[in-house]
């Protein structure tokens, strides 16, 4: 039996409400940090790559028989590539992130301040409400494709005029697994139907995973810069001993922030590329739509739309609330009664207010800054790009 980890130790049920939800998607996929040693997680991580593997290989293969690209199908491979890529960096960063999460949890544990405490619920609830969000819309979407991708739902077709059927599947790769047998296409579907449910939980669940950690490392930092500002400066050895701890506080949270920056600057990278490219081939398939008046496509394509920004502007958010947070401590600091301490203690003040002036940053593969300016900024373009396919459409 493997030794308990101090997470495993203070895990209780004010721990569970805020990283409950983030440590079933860890365990599905094998990358919960405090797991990803054990043998269970290893083959987890295994069979949720080989699912996203297995399914781009699938969705290829339809392509080259058909010659045809089924828009459906090109945005599953898209995420599978997403989930794939999300899998693999967490897992080779798990100690940097395991990092984050014993300070989260520690923090759970050992904050008595209300005022911090309650910082840190409002937050959790957040977090929560975003991820039950994100992955019960997500799910909405899968659920209703494997439903009717069941035989009795789905009608049968004819390969180059033979007698072979061609049977529906959650994911669209008749063709490729065209005259199975019976017990075959059962273990076919099952698996094809567990692959998109990992799709989902790899793509979706990870970005929900990632603004948890950074809503609540945001509310760690929050909760420093209240420190500072009722910070008691009446008392000398109470002085000395409270700015130690808020320097030491504060450049351990920020290299947690550098650390998380640096697991998911791929990461988001890849997202701003794929999710921006899908955005472009949705608004031609729009406006297409538009022309033919098929409502359902429209309004398809504008939840799809809407689920990829979304997914943006989550990064976004995350970045935005941490370099605030962040830059918050030297405004705590200066607001603080600096005035009245000794010269040594003025000189600490100085120089946590001289590390916030390089200020953190969420970047996507440091190309590109994730704040809500940057956000706004992809939109806009998003939008200039609709405008110019309009124009060209109406000609």
């Amino acid at each position: 039996m493997a030794r308990k980890t101090s997470i495993d130790t203070y895990w209780n049920s004010k721990t569970i409400f805020a990283f409950g939800l983030y440590r079933y998607i860890g365990q599905i996929l094998g990358i919960w940090p405090t797991k990803c040693e054990n043998f269970i997680s290893i083959f987890s991580m295994l069979f949720a790559a080989f699912t996203q593997i297995t399914m781009i290989f699938e969705i290829i293969a339809e392509v080259i028989i058909t010659k045809q690209v089924n828009p459906q199908n090109m945005s599953f491979m898209s995420c599978n590539f997403l989930s794939l890529i999300k899998i693999i960096i967490i897992r080779l960063n798990y100690k940097k992130m395991k990092l984050i999460l014993e300070t989260l949890v520690d923090a759970w544990n050992t904050e008595l301040d209300k005022t911090a405490l309650k910082i840190m619920q409002s937050t959790a609830r957040l977090e929560r409400k975003i991820c039950i969000y994100e992955l019960g819309t997500t799910y909405f979407v899968i659920v209703p494709t494997i439903f009717f991708a069941i035989p009795y739902f789905g009608p049968n077709g004819i390969i180059n005029g033979t007698d072979i059927n061609l049977r529906s599947y959650p994911v669209q790769t008749p063709h490729v697994f065209a005259g199975l047998s019976t017990w075959m296409y059962c273990i076919l579907f099952i698996f094809q139907s567990i692959q998109l449910i990992l799709t989902c939980t790899g793509n979706v669940g990870n970005d929900c995973w990632f603004f948890g950690f950074a809503m609540c490392l945001r509310a760690r930092i929050q909760c420093l810069s209240l420190k500072f500002q009722n910070l008691d400066f009446s008392t000398k050895d109470l002085v000395d001993r409270n700015i130690s701890e808020i320097v030491e506080k504060h450049i351990h949270l920020v290299k947690l922030a550098q650390n998380l920056e640096h697991t998911f600057k791929f990461i988001i990278l890849c997202i701003v590329v794929f999710n921006v490219s899908q955005v472009c081939f949705y608004g031609i398939q729009m406006i297409r739509c538009i022309k033919s008046g098929d409502i359902v496509i429209i309004i398809n394509t504008l939840i799809c739309i809407f689920l990829l920004n979304f997914q943006i502007y989550l990064y976004s958010w995350a970045g935005d609330e941490l370099s605030s947070s962040i830059e918050d401590i030297r405004l705590a600091a200066f607001n603080s009664p600096w005035y009245d301490t000794s010269l040594r203690h003025k000189r600490d003040i100085i120089f946590i207010m001289t590390r916030t002036q390089s200020t953190f940053a969420l970047t996507a593969g440091k190309i590109y800054r994730m704040d809500l300016d940057s956000f706004k900024n992809i939109i806009k373009a998003i939008a200039s790009y609709f405008s110019v396919m309009q124009a060209m459409f109406n000609e």
